[in-house]
């Protein structure tokens, strides 16, 4: 019996430091979970902030496509879109008296030439008159 008796104590020590090493791991683990809890807790609070700088900026977003729409709307349509119909007419108008005016500056370099000519005979002819 003495080996029962033996093979029991050795039994119970075993038992003793296997609980002994199961109560430091699960120390261990519970404390790297309360860790786990800590940096999750500092997640959640940064996910929060991160969540209200996010809704900041829609509300910042909101405000510039109004902004940009004003900009579109006023600007280009009261604007420039008159204006830029007032260069057009003007435009048009100029290149349509040139178009006009393109047969009568033919016709007059003609009669330049015209005159050039009869100013020259008479030139001639003037200098043959005695004085």
């Amino acid at each position: 019996m003495v080996d029962m008796e033996m093979l029991s104590a050795i039994s119970e020590l075993l038992e003793e430091k296997l609980d002994q090493k199961l109560e430091n791991k699960f120390d261990g683990l519970r404390t790297e979970i309360s860790g786990l809890k800590l940096k999750v807790d500092g997640l959640d609070s940064e996910v929060s902030g991160l969540k209200q700088e996010v809704n900041g900026l829609k509300s910042e977003t909101g405000s510039l496509k109004e902004e940009l729409r004003y900009i579109r709307i006023v600007q280009l349509e009261n604007n420039v879109m008159p204006r830029l119909a007032t260069i057009e007419s003007c435009y048009l108008d100029t290149s349509r008296k040139y178009i006009e005016r393109t047969e009568q500056i033919d016709g007059m370099a003609s009669d330049i030439e015209v005159l050039k000519c009869v100013v020259e005979k008479h030139s001639q002819k003037l200098e043959k008159i005695p004085v």
